[in-house]
Formats: structure tokens, C-alpha cells, sequence
């Protein structure tokens, strides 16, 4: 058995996947395991899909397992995005760790993840600050000048995952190989398209125009997109939540949002947008100042709407949480030795020490709110009764 392992959020499952797995199998993997975000992601949105349909659309395309990326890691920064991730899949006990990027150079990679640890970079990241540019632009300037050879290393999304990948391996002491699969065509965010190969944003801009989105999505995944599409059964953005969001919002205070927020100056911000705004597009306007990114402001929104406080995400996931597998998928599980709870229903959960309890809860709750903008809302806790996904062979 040799396993590969992956991260991914599949919102939704597209060719460029669907190439990442066929490549991991030409490769010599036999089986392959997804640590895969709930149904909130990385930019501070709610997932198109439902965590279960999405996790379906990996089954059905090649994938064995796919495990749960709670929310609390999901919808974090880069980096404990990324320590969630590696930090599962680790219990799993992957033989390797895949990921999709512009740079397919893994001591590149490498070392670009050494320079960002070392003192030197910290130092000079902290003049680059002081001098109030983005933390981004922070970040390359601080690079160029510490190691100019690397600096376009984290010049774009994937990249950026990459390092932080690497990164969060070292810390808790990964001992298998990385394997970086070039991504095909288009680039993370890409408004073009290219033969069968389109940039998840895109499609989700046209989810309802089926003739578009068919030709890049694999077969079985674009059978459960149209599926979802048809009964309404997905989310096609964020203003969906609109209002209930902005509701919740005016009812904080300044001392609230400090709670939610990745920054201390995102607070001040956050609230004073709030306190001006009749939408959430007007909120993002406001509070947008160049050391702030559209996406922490995305996310610290969101974390003070499901009541998501900073800190949680310090500490690795408490938990196992399996969404679906195959037969080869149920082969994995039984080899893994992890002393972490592992399960995938509400009986098997009763078990989880406080700690576990309290992620799993919040995880619950985060799931009731998804629903509550579905054509059909669910009723609170529908997730309990809720069983895994067995599929294919």
C-alpha cells in the first residue's frame, strides 16, 4: 500500500483535479486520501456545494478517502490552513504529500520554506511592515532581499500553499516525500479558460450555465453539480447569507470583533464598516487598507458570524471525521494508528473529550448555518443522523 494524500477544498471537483489523481496514480499510488474543507474554505466563503456532495464528486473521480477539514481550519490563514491539513493527513500516515503549483521545483519549494523560518527573513519582514505596505508585498520585498533567487516562489496562491505545506510539515516532524504537480493552463483565479481546463472561481461564476461548465468538470462530477443545480441544493455565493449576516454583525461591539478579527486594526475597521454599511460588499470596501487582504477580511467576517474565535486553530485538529471512502478507502482506515479519535457519525463521536467535543459541536453548528440558505432548510443537527458516503469499488 502507498498513499498518497492531498488537501483540498473541491469547490467544485474539476479536470485539474481529476488530472492531479491520475497523475498520483500513474505515479505508482494505490491509494489516495483527501483532507477535504467542510463547507466553508479558505477565502472566507461557504463551499457551492455541500461537504457531502463535494466528497461524492471525489469518490466518484479516484479518490479513496476523503476526511474533514473542520472549519475552524478550513476558513484560517495560509498557514493553519495548511497545519490542519498535513497535521490529519500525518495521522493517516500518508507516504507522500501532493499539491498543485506554478513552481514544480520541490527544493525550491524547500528552500524558500527554510528562509521564511529563519531569523534573518523574520527581521527584515518586520522593517518591510513598518514601512505600511500589504503584508504580502511585506513578504516578497522582505525575500528579495534576503534570498532574491526566491522571491517569485510565493508570488502567487498555490505557490503559497506550497511553502506554508512544507513549512507546517517540518513542524510537526512529516517524514514522507512532496510531490508538486504542476497546474495545467490555467492559474489559480484565471477569468480564461483552456481546452478542457478552467480555474474553479470561473466555473462557480457560471454554475448555471450548463453547456459551459461541462467540459470541465470530470463526467460523475458534473452529473452531481447538475443534480445540486436543478433541486437548488447549493449555494451560489455569498449573498445568500446577506442579511442574516449583517444582522448578527450590528449586534457586536467594538471589544466583539477583536474576538474574530486576524489583526488588531481589522477590528477598528471592521466595526466602523460595519456601523456605515447596508451590504456586505460595502463592508469589504470600507474596511479594505492595504495591509489587510479581501480574504482575512472575508474570514474574520465570517468567524464572528459563526462565532469562530481567534486561537482555536494554534492546536492540531482534535479528530478524525471521515466523509466518504471506497473499498480501497476502508483499507487505509485500517491501517492507521493514530491515538486520534477517528469516525463518522454521531454515535461513534459520544466518546471525544472535551476538547474534541467542542470542535465537533462548533463544526455542527457551522453546518446548521450552511443549511439555513438551501432550498430546502434542514433541521438543526440534520449532520447527526447523517451517514458516511460509500462509493465505487
Amino acid at each position: 500500500m502507498k498513499i498518497a494524500g492531498i488537501i483540498a477544498e473541491y469547490n467544485p471537483f474539476h479536470n485539474g483535479h481529476k488530472y492531479q489523481i491520475d497523475m498520483l496514480k500513474d505515479m505508482g499510488f494505490t491509494h489516495i486520501v483527501v483532507c477535504m474543507s467542510g463547507n466553508f474554505v479558505q477565502r472566507g466563503e461557504p463551499a457551492i456545494f455541500p461537504k457531502l456532495k463535494r466528497a461524492k464528486m471525489a469518490l466518484s473521480c479516484g479518490v479513496d478517502l476523503v476526511v474533514e477539514l473542520p472549519t475552524i481550519w478550513s476558513m484560517a490563514s495560509a498557514d493553519k490552513f495548511a497545519f490542519g491539513g498535513v497535521s490529519i493527513l500525518n495521522e493517516i500516515g500518508i507516504d507522500a504529500l501532493c499539491f498543485g503549483t506554478e513552481c514544480a521545483d520541490i527544493q525550491k519549494l524547500k528552500k524558500t520554506a527554510d528562509v521564511l523560518d529563519s531569523q534573518s527573513f523574520e527581521n527584515e519582514l518586520k522593517n518591510q511592515l513598518n514601512t505600511g505596505v500589504t503584508y504580502a508585498r511585506a513578504r516578497t520585498l522582505a525575500l528579495e532581499l534576503v534570498a532574491p533567487e526566491l522571491s517569485k516562489t510565493i508570488e502567487t496562491p498555490n505557490n503559497i500553499l506550497a511553502v506554508e505545506y512544507i513549512r507546517q510539515c517540518k513542524a510537526i516532524n512529516f517524514t514522507g516525500e512532496y510531490i508538486a504537480i504542476s497546474r495545467i493552463a490555467v492559474i489559480h483565479d484565471d477569468k480564461k479558460t483552456n481546452e478542457h481546463y478552467a480555474s474553479a472561481s470561473l466555473i462557480r461564476q457560471h454554475i448555471n450555465d450548463e453547456k459551459f461548465i461541462k467540459n470541465f468538470l470530470p463526467e460523475e462530477s458534473f452529473k452531481i453539480a447538475q443534480k445540486c443545480v436543478n433541486t437548488n441544493n447549493y449555494v451560489n455565493n455569498i449573498s445568500n447569507y446577506e442579511r442574516q449576516i449583517i444582522s448578527y454583525l450590528r449586534r457586536l461591539n467594538r471589544g466583539d470583533f477583536a474576538k474574530y478579527s486576524e489583526s488588531n486594526e481589522l477590528e477598528n475597521r471592521l466595526y466602523k464598516a460595519v456601523n456605515e454599511s447596508t451590504s456586505l460588499c460595502e463592508i469589504y470596501i470600507k474596511t479594505k487598507a492595504k495591509n489587510f487582504t479581501h480574504s482575512s477580511i472575508r474570514r474574520s467576517i465570517m468567524k464572528a458570524w459563526l462565532n469562530i474565535p481567534n486561537g482555536l486553530d494554534l492546536i492540531p485538529p482534535p479528530y478524525i471525521k471521515i466523509l466518504g471512502s471506497s473499498k480501497k478507502g476502508l483499507e487505509i482506515l485500517s491501517k492507521i494508528s493514530s491515538d486520534k479519535p477517528i469516525f463518522s457519525n454521531f454515535s461513534e463521536s459520544k466518546n471525544l473529550d472535551e476538547n474534541a467535543k467542542k470542535v465537533y459541536n462548533m463544526e455542527l453548528m457551522c453546518s446548521n448555518l450552511y443549511a439555513t440558505c438551501l432550498k430546502d432548510i434542514a433541521i438543526p443537527n440534520f449532520e447527526l443522523s447523517t451517514k458516511f458516503l460509500k462509493v465505487g469499488n
